[in-house]
């Protein structure tokens, strides 16, 4: 299916097209992870095809490869080609590249990506403050801490939901996201919350979770009565039972 593309017929080619990319307006690349490296280069030609004869237009969701690292000329062809992209799922960890499609994506209006960030974050939200002016979710995985919390509100300020899966943030970060206009949702399930001196003692395991390097008298904070006064009751905070939560009774 691969082989001598420039062979054959434009309905073959076609056919071969809905086979690979069978979404409207999907462009779901995470199928290159699972091809032997030989083949990826064929994939990818398929890809430009595509990119070439369908309309700009048709494309609202884009989900890159999760283990293939694409080459930062692929990404700038892939955006310059979806001026109406929507939704960016993203799923690897080197955000960098990515960057400079964001000029492109002026109609982006949900971000996520579930791996855990060590670093970066800011330039990330500065990004997407700058040229996705209409971003309303966002979905981030990290530490954040008062500076993080305020270069989100600062930046992205038509954000309506923001997601905080498995993340460790002081109660500051907490009571800064409450005081943003829009904010509507904060899902803040499995998040550990610690002083802000604590957020250095987090490290990096086990792929998306963030773990608490135990000293002695050194535990999270509990979503208690006192949290619960200090933030607004115009937002709706999802949180786990965390004691009684599988994922998180060991913090506590």
């Amino acid at each position: 299916m691969f082989y001598s593309i420039s062979r054959v017929c434009k309905s073959w080619c076609s056919a071969v097209l809905d086979v690979l990319f069978p979404s409207t307006g999907l462009l779901d690349l995470t199928k290159v992870d699972t091809y032997p490296e030989c083949l990826r280069k064929e994939y990818m030609r398929f890809l430009k095809i595509l990119l070439d004869t369908r309309p700009k237009a048709q494309w609202h969701t884009f989900v890159p490869p999760h283990t293939v690292w694409l080459k930062e000329h692929a990404i700038l062809y892939i955006a310059q080609r979806s001026p109406c992209l929507k939704f960016l799922h993203m799923n690897i960890l080197r955000l960098d590249p990515y960057h400079m499609a964001f000029p492109y994506w002026k109609n982006l209006k949900e971000y996520s990506c579930p791996i855990f960030m060590l670093r970066g974050s800011s330039d990330l939200i500065s990004c997407l403050g700058n040229y996705c002016k209409n971003l309303q979710h966002l979905g981030l995985c990290g530490i954040i801490g008062s500076e993080t919390a305020s270069f989100i509100v600062k930046h992205l300020l038509e954000l309506e939901s923001l997601s905080l899966k498995k993340s460790s943030l002081t109660l500051d970060a907490l009571l800064i996201f409450d005081g943003h206009a829009k904010l509507r949702i904060l899902d803040l399930e499995h998040c550990l919350f610690v002083d802000a001196e604590v957020l250095k003692l987090f490290y990096r395991r086990a792929g998306v979770k963030a773990w608490l390097l135990k000293k002695p008298g050194t535990k999270a904070k509990k979503w208690n009565e006192e949290i619960h006064e200090k933030v607004s009751g115009n937002k709706r905070y999802i949180h786990c039972e965390e004691a009684l939560c599988l994922e998180c009774s060991w913090a506590y």
